[in-house]
């Protein structure tokens, strides 16, 4: 059981849930706390086939606000680097960023991410 924590359930099965619900909505959040989650190694297959990469992407794809929930630091560098390099590498295909891709959380990184995720929730 879980210490009472005021808006989340006891029952880490029904936490789970919720976040799951969360995602399936569309919360970047959700979708950034999942991901980190799955490159902490917690076991996240019974939840979802997604991969860190798909769920940030995802996220980014709300807009603005996703791009700023990927780029807490606290939260960013939580993630595998490989994850980190992997988004950087995404971002250059797309041509929204042209910097390292060293993993580091860079201010013209968190401009690439806010101008990308503007593109991606632009698009259908």
């Amino acid at each position: 059981m879980m210490q009472s924590v005021p808006g989340v359930p006891h029952d880490l099965l029904q936490a789970m849930l919720r976040l799951q619900k969360s995602i399936d909505g569309g919360e970047p959040i959700a979708m950034v706390t999942f991901a980190v989650m799955i490159d902490k190694g917690l076991p996240m297959r019974d939840f979802t086939s997604r991969t860190s990469i798909d769920l940030l992407t995802g996220a980014l794809k709300s807009g603005e606000m996703g791009a700023r929930a990927v780029a807490v630091e606290a939260t960013f560098n939580q993630l595998k680097p490989e994850t980190r390099r992997a988004l950087q590498r995404q971002l250059a295909s797309a041509g929204a960023y042209s910097g390292s891709v060293d993993a580091k959380l860079s201010p013209s990184f968190v401009s690439a991410l806010v101008a990308y995720a503007r593109t991606l929730e632009k698009t259908p």
